[in-house]
């Protein structure tokens, strides 16, 4: 996953590349929305767009992005490749 200084994010499934828009607000608030993509079947596909498009707070635990849902239930953690 990456997200651009511009607001957009490009992420991979593992199959599918996906991509959307993103904003933050104060305290972690997080809206994203998600660009159609292509669906093909892959069985070690992980929902990034859906972890990202449910999400709406985040914040870092050490250099992992973590990614909360609107009842404060984690949707994702997403580590740095680098």
């Amino acid at each position: 996953m990456e997200f651009t200084a511009d607001g957009e994010w490009h992420a991979s499934d593992g199959c599918n590349d996906q991509t959307g828009r993103w904003v933050t607000a104060a305290g972690g608030t997080l809206l994203a929305t998600a660009r159609s993509t292509t669906l093909a079947f892959c069985a070690d596909s992980v929902p990034i767009d859906q972890w990202l498009t449910t999400a709406r707070r985040a914040g870092l635990d050490g250099n992992v992005l973590v990614l909360l849902n609107a009842h404060g239930d984690e949707t994702g953690r997403l580590s740095p490749t680098n």
